[in-house]
């Protein structure tokens, strides 16, 4: 993995210690705005790129959707995995570097989305 996954997964690291999430656990409004702008169905195979904390992925779930959410770090999917039992919802969490996405991810999807994750392909 490449060297700014240390910094991030540290960052992530750091905030969980202290009981907070990094960023808000408030769904981005533009996901379910595409959802339905696109007619996507609850039987579709939905992937999330770069889910951090995974607000996005468990509101989708939250309302029936089949979500696959990746991230480059193990300490946000960790996260997510807790907030996602706590809420006894269904997420396939998976760690995984979205330039590596296709090796470590054996799965075809319907839809594929990425909020913010753009700023972080950069040469380590």
């Amino acid at each position: 993995m490449k060297k700014y996954y240390h910094a991030y997964n540290e960052r992530y690291k750091q905030v969980h210690e202290k009981g907070i999430l990094w960023f808000s656990s408030d769904h981005t409004p533009e996901v379910h705005d595409w959802i339905e702008y696109y007619g996507i169905s609850k039987y579709s195979n939905i992937c999330e790129i770069g889910c951090g904390e995974g607000r996005d992925a468990i509101s989708l779930a939250e309302k029936g959707f089949n979500i696959t959410a990746v991230d480059i770090s193990k300490e946000a999917i960790k996260k997510c995995k807790e907030l996602s039992r706590e809420k006894s919802i269904e997420v396939n969490w998976i760690v995984s570097d979205a330039i590596d996405l296709q090796k470590d991810v054996n799965m075809k999807f319907d839809y594929i989305y990425s909020i913010g994750t753009l700023h972080m392909l950069v040469e380590g």
